[in-house]
C-alpha cells in the first residue's frame, strides 16, 4: 500500500496529476472525480474487449487495473463484489474500489453486470480517495470488507432508530516518514432500502456510497478515522480489516493484518483482533490484549527486515455437503515478503478459535504444527509465484457455507504488440470444505463453485488407454481458450506413471508423482502413493488457467490441490491445440466444454 501519483496514457495525451492536490487547484468535487473516473473507464472498455486473451467468465473491470477482492456480500437478491482498482491505468496505483453486481434474477446462472446510473452511464467506481489534503484516505482506498451492520440514525421525523446499512471498512494510509500510519475508515450505502413515493428502491444496486463522518458537509472529503494504528505495538503495518461474528456471541469482531520486528531483528506476522458490542460501530472498537495469531514471515526489506501478514480472513468450514459437524475454522492470510520460505503468496491453517475471559485466539490443529508447536503454513494455491492472492469469502446459506474469491495477478497474454488497457481478474469462486484424511486428521478440500452454470455444449470427448504406439490424443473442435475440461487419469501405478496435457506450449506434466509446469518448473504437489486416479477440473479463460486436482483411491478422494497460472496465447489465434498424453497402461477420460460469458446487460429497473 503505497502513496502514488496518477499517471496514464491514452492515445497521444499524457495526463499526470495528483488526486490529493488537484481539488485545491481546480475546485473539482469528489462527485466530479467519480464521474471523471467512470467516464475514463468506459472510454477504454471497448479497446480492452479487443484483447483476444481477455477473460469472458472471470470477473474484472471494464478497463484498468484491479487486484484484491474487498467486499463480497449478498443484498437485495444480488451478490455484490468490490475489488481494489485503478480506474486511471492498467498498473497498480491510485487505489479505489470497483463494483460488480450479479443479476438478481440469474445469480445462480453466474451472470453479472456493471452498475449504471439512471441515465445509463457507467458507475462501477464506488469509493475513491478524498481530495482534502488533510484527509486520512487522500492517498488511496485500500483493502477492506463489507458487512450489513446496524447503525442508530435519526429518521425523517428526528426519531433515533436502528437502520441496517451495507458498510465498507477499508484501509487508508497517510502521513510520511516516521509519522506514516495506516488507519481504518468507513463508507456506507446510505440509500440502501430507501424508496421513492411509488415504493421503488432509490438505489437498488448500491451505487451511492458515502464515507462516514461526523462532519455535516462534504463527508466524502472528511472521513472519520474509525480505528487508528496503535502506537504502543511499533507495527510495521496495520491493514486490511475483516469483520466477522462468532456463534452465540452478539459482538462484532475485526481482524487487522500487520507485522512487527521480533526477536533477533526478524520480522513476525501478526493478526490483531478488535471487538465491538454493536452499540456504535463507528467507534468503541477495543483491541484484544493478545494477537489473534502470529507467526514467522519472510524478510520483505533487507534494510528494515520488515515483513507482514496481509488480507487475513477466518471462517468456519463445512463438510462436503455443506453441514457443520465438528469441522474446524480456516485462517487464511497473505505474506507480503520475499519469495523465499514463506514468500508472497496465500497460506492457510486449520484450527479452532479459543475463547477466554479476556482473549480470543486462533489455535492451529496438531497436524498444522511441528513438533515444537510452531505453525505449519500450507499454500492455498500450489503455484508459489505471486499469481493467486488476497482472498475473501462471500457468505451464502445464512453464512454457513462460503465461496472464496481471490485475485489473479494476470493480465493480457496476447502475442501481438498492443498494450490492452486492462490487468487483473478475480479467480473463479472456490468452495472450501473440511474432510478427514487417511490418518483421521482434518484436511482441506477445494472445488470450483457456481461457474459450472456457464458450461455449454461439449466440444470434444476422449476415452482411451495409452500404449507404446499411441501416447497422445488431440482434443478436436477447439477454437478458443474459454473452456472447461474435465479429465481423469487412472492406473494401478499412477504415482509411477507419466501423464499430462499440453495447452499450446504450456505443459502440465506428472512424472512419477511430481508435477511440473511448462519449462520444468517443479510445483510442490506430489501424488499420494496410494492413489489410483487423478481428476483435473481445468478452467481456461483466455489468459488464465485454473486446475482443480483431486487424487482418489478406489473412488474415494484423498487429496485436493489447486493451481492458478497465466496461459500464454498461441501466436495464431483460432488455432489452439490441446493434447492429452500418458505412458502405457494409463487410461484417460476427457470431456471439453465451451464456456458462456458471465456478463449480462444491466437489468431494467
Amino acid at each position: 500500500m503505497k502513496r502514488v501519483t496518477i499517471s496514464f496514457i491514452q492515445s497521444s495525451f499524457v495526463f499526470i496529476f495528483s488526486f490529493t492536490g488537484i481539488a485545491s487547484l481546480y475546485g473539482i468535487t469528489y462527485d466530479d472525480y467519480r464521474k471523471f473516473a467512470d467516464s475514463f473507464v468506459e472510454s477504454r472498455a471497448k479497446e480492452a474487449l479487443h484483447d483476444p486473451t481477455r477473460p469472458t467468465y472471470h470477473l474484472t473491470a471494464p478497463s484498468g487495473w484491479i487486484n484484491d477482492p474487498c467486499g463480497l456480500f449478498y443484498y437485495n437478491s444480488s451478490f455484490h463484489v468490490f475489488c481494489q482498482s485503478n480506474p486511471w491505468g492498467d498498473e497498480w496505483g491510485n487505489m479505489s474500489w470497483s463494483h460488480i453486481v450479479s443479476d438478481p434474477d440469474r445469480k445462480w446462472d453466474y451472470k453479472w453486470f456493471y452498475p449504471r446510473s439512471k441515465d445509463g452511464k457507467l458507475t462501477t467506481t464506488a469509493i475513491l480517495p478524498s481530495q482534502n489534503l488533510n484527509s486520512p484516505d487522500k492517498d488511496g482506498i485500500f483493502t477492506g470488507c463489507v458487512r450489513i451492520l446496524p447503525f442508530k440514525e435519526k429518521d425523517k421525523t428526528g426519531k433515533i432508530t436502528t437502520t441496517y446499512f451495507p458498510a465498507a471498512f477499508y484501509s487508508a494510509v497517510w502521513g510520511s516518514g516516521e509519522k506514516l500510519q495506516e488507519t481504518i475508515c468507513m463508507a456506507r450505502a446510505v440509500d440502501a432500502g430507501e424508496t421513492d413515493e411509488k415504493g421503488n428502491l432509490l438505489d437498488p444496486y448500491l451505487i451511492n456510497w458515502e464515507k462516514y463522518s461526523v462532519s455535516d458537509s462534504d463527508k466524502n472529503s472528511n472521513p472519520d478515522i474509525i480505528i487508528s494504528q496503535p502506537e504502543s505495538l511499533n507495527l510495521i503495518s496495520f491493514r486490511d480489516p475483516y469483520v466477522f461474528n462468532l456463534p452465540d456471541n452478539p459482538n462484532y469482531y475485526m481482524l487487522i493484518s500487520g507485522g512487527i520486528i521480533g526477536q533477533n531483528n526478524l520480522p513476525k506476522g501478526v493478526i490483531l483482533l478488535y471487538s465491538n458490542d454493536g452499540k456504535d460501530l463507528t467507534k468503541n472498537w477495543n483491541l484484544s490484549k493478545d494477537f489473534f495469531f502470529s507467526g514467522p514471515v519472510a524478510i520483505k526489506d533487507k534494510v528494515t527486515c520488515g515483513g507482514d501478514f496481509e488480507c487475513s480472513t477466518v471462517y468456519r468450514l463445512t463438510d462436503h455437503i455443506g453441514t457443520v459437524n465438528e469441522t474446524p475454522y480456516i485462517l487464511i492470510f497473505g505474506q507480503d515478503g520475499s519469495a523465499t520460505d514463506y514468500g508472497k503468496s496465500i497460506y492457510y491453517l486449520l484450527g479452532h478459535i479459543l475463547k477466554t475471559n479476556d482473549s480470543i485466539q486462533f489455535s492451529p490443529l496438531d497436524n498444522f504444527q511441528d513438533k515444537n508447536g510452531n505453525p505449519i503454513y500450507r499454500h492455498l494455491d500450489i503455484n508459489p509465484d505471486f499469481v493467486f492472492y488476497a482472498t475473501q469469502p462471500i457468505h451464502v446459506d445464512n453464512e454457513q457455507r462460503n465461496y472464496l474469491y481471490g485475485w489473479l495477478n494476470i493480465g493480457s497474454q496476447s502475442p501481438d504488440k498492443n498494450k490492452y488497457p486492462w490487468c487483473g481478474m478475480l479467480s473463479t469462486p472456490r468452495f472450501l470444505f473440511a474432510f478427514k484424511d487417511s490418518e483421521g486428521n482434518w484436511a482441506l478440500g477445494q472445488e470450483p463453485a457456481l461457474v459450472g452454470a456457464l458450461k455449454r455444449k461439449m466440444l470434444s470427448s476422449i476415452s482411451c488407454k495409452f500404449s507404446d504406439s499411441d501416447k497422445a490424443q488431440n482434443l478436436e473442435g477447439i477454437s478458443n481458450l474459454h473452456l472447461a475440461i474435465q479429465t481423469t487419469f487412472s492406473s494401478k501405478n499412477i504415482s509411477e506413471s507419466t501423464f499430462g496435457l499440453k495447452i499450446n506450449n504450456t505443459d502440465v506434466c506428472f512424472n512419477k508423482g511430481t508435477l511440473t509446469v511448462s519449462e520444468g518448473k517443479i510445483i510442490s504437489f506430489a501424488l499420494p502413493g496410494e492413489c489410483d486416479s487423478l481428476s483435473l477440473n481445468i478452467l481456461l479463460d483466455g489468459s488464465s488457467m485454473e486446475i482443480f486436482f483431486t487424487a482418489s483411491d478406489k473412488g474415494k478422494p484423498i487429496d485436493y490441490e489447486v493451481l492458478s497460472a497465466p496461459l500464454p496465447c498461441n501466436s495464431n489465434s483460432g488455432e489452439e491445440k490441446i493434447s492429452i498424453y500418458g505412458s502405457p497402461d494409463v487410461a484417460v477420460e476427457v470431456q471439453a466444454y465451451e464456456m458462456d460469458s458471465c456478463w449480462t446487460n444491466y437489468p431494467n429497473t
